[in-house]
């Protein structure tokens, strides 16, 4: 068993050790990105259908309302999804808030 150098509780998993009494969670900052104002940007500076195209792959997964983390790893197979993140200059992953 681990314990806390600080409390001497036993110290437990969660991506690595933590102590439950010590280490207090705190609220994180997380960057959120418009899904919506994205596409449609994407779309006026001249990427027709792009907005379908994105819009339809995530159907089965957004709702109204709704932030979401999106894995851009495998933006390399997909144009829409490269230009996305190379254009927003985005990383291997984001959050987009949707709402209509």
């Amino acid at each position: 068993m681990n314990k806390c150098n600080t409390c001497g509780g036993k110290m437990e998993m969660y991506y690595g050790p933590w102590c439950p009494v010590c280490d207090k969670p705190e609220i994180k900052s997380i960057s959120t990105l418009n899904l919506v104002q994205a596409l449609d940007h994407l779309e006026a500076i001249g990427n027709p259908g792009i907005k379908r195209r994105v819009w339809e792959s995530l159907l089965d997964y957004i709702r109204n309302d709704t932030y979401f983390e999106y894995f851009l790893g495998d933006a390399d197979t997909s144009p829409d999804l490269y230009l996305l993140k190379s254009h927003l200059g985005l990383g291997e992953s984001i959050v987009f808030h949707v709402s209509w």
